[in-house]
């Protein structure tokens, strides 16, 4: 008889890709061409949010400044087929915006970005001075993103 292995896997680290978690999905972001959403579809009957890791299911949307999002797939997928459509698109649109390892990540942040921090209240103008570009966007774009994420749930649950 066999012995049983498990191993941990981190779909999101494995990508190449720079992933964020926000509660309760993830998103990639794609500069000018917006941002990659996975959203969970819950029990669509109910408009329940799924708590069993085995029947996860997600919705693929592509979020642009100004317009509607997008759905990309006609129905829910397993999160690392979602995922998988999100890498495709993030590829095919992000650049060097959506590369986990790009150099742009480690230079200091911009006026523009710590002000926006500091406006929208992510830091205090200290803290925001000392942020590189990378860290100056990943606030940025929790924090966007987070709001359109909130809507494409609850459309998700009008919908259902």
């Amino acid at each position: 008889m066999a012995a049983l292995k498990a191993q941990e896997v981190d779909l999101f680290r494995s990508t190449g890709l720079h992933w964020l978690p926000v509660d309760p999905g993830w998103v990639l972001p794609l500069g000018d061409a917006g941002t990659m959403v996975l959203v969970p579809a819950g029990d669509e009957r109910s408009g329940e949010t799924q708590t069993s890791h085995l029947q996860d299911l997600w919705h693929v949307y592509r979020a642009a400044k100004d317009r509607l999002p997008i759905r990309e797939t006609a129905k829910p997928l397993s999160l690392e087929w979602a995922r998988g459509v999100g890498d495709e698109i993030g590829r095919a649109y992000g650049g060097g915006v959506s590369r986990a390892g790009a150099r742009w990540r480690s230079r200091p942040a911009s006026d523009p970005q710590r002000r926006l921090i500091t406006k929208h209240r992510l830091a205090g103008r200290k803290e925001a001075a000392g942020l590189t570009k990378g860290e100056a966007a990943d606030l940025l774009t929790v924090e966007f993103a987070g709001r359109e994420m909130s809507r494409l749930i609850r459309r998700n649950r009008v919908a259902a």
